[in-house]
């Protein structure tokens, strides 16, 4: 991580080079971690969807059963189960699964936009180590460079893009500009480096 320190200076006295160096590996960490493809996200949202629909299909089965007094009669009228007891086995596996399908279905349609959640968060963390670990400013010269900020940035996700997907300096200088806006929301709409634009038709 020194070098993404060194790429930044000079740095203010009052940095906390430690604690920068700690955030900054559990935030490339991190990303790594979020960095899910379309294909695999679809994969765990139809397999959710599916636990989902089993989880209902057997909750109401059972209720089904219980509420037949001619099954009752059959079984002798012993009751191992009853309906509140069904319900509190199977609500917890409910909820889970319809609380996984509603994240998986969101992470689905933001990879269906220019939207990159998890690309976004990386710059906002990168954001927060460079004001409150390193005290630094978060502004962009105009310089070819960009400026400290821009250089940390960029040399920060070096580290986790290949050389060829890693911003520009004019990528964020605008993203940085947008943030100051108070517009946070939009950091993740500059796309995603590991997806290759289509080049229009011509004619």
């Amino acid at each position: 991580m020194q070098e993404v320190l060194a790429a930044a200076a000079p740095l203010p006295k009052s940095a906390n080079l430690k604690a920068a160096r700690r955030a900054l590996t559990a935030c490339l960490r991190d990303y790594q971690a979020l960095r899910i493809s379309r294909d695999a996200l679809r994969e765990r949202q139809a397999r959710w969807q599916r636990i989902e629909r089993l989880a209902t299909e057997l909750h109401d089965a059972l209720i089904a059963e219980l509420s037949d007094k001619r099954a009752s009669s059959a079984s002798g009228g012993v009751r191992m189960w009853n309906k509140k007891r069904v319900h509190n086995s199977l609500r917890p596996l409910q909820e889970l699964s319809k609380a996984h399908v509603a994240v998986l279905d969101t992470l689905v349609h933001s990879r269906n936009t220019k939207l990159v959640p998890e690309k976004a968060w990386l710059y906002l963390a990168l954001f927060e180590i460079w004001t409150d670990l390193l005290g630094g400013e978060l502004r962009a010269s105009t310089t070819s460079s960009g400026g400290p900020c821009v250089c940390f940035i960029r040399t920060a996700m070096a580290l986790a893009f290949d050389a060829d997907d890693v911003p520009k300096v004019g990528t964020v200088r605008a993203i940085i500009k947008v943030y100051r806006r108070g517009k946070g929301e939009g950091v993740g709409l500059f796309g995603d480096p590991r997806v290759k634009k289509k080049k229009k038709k011509v004619g």
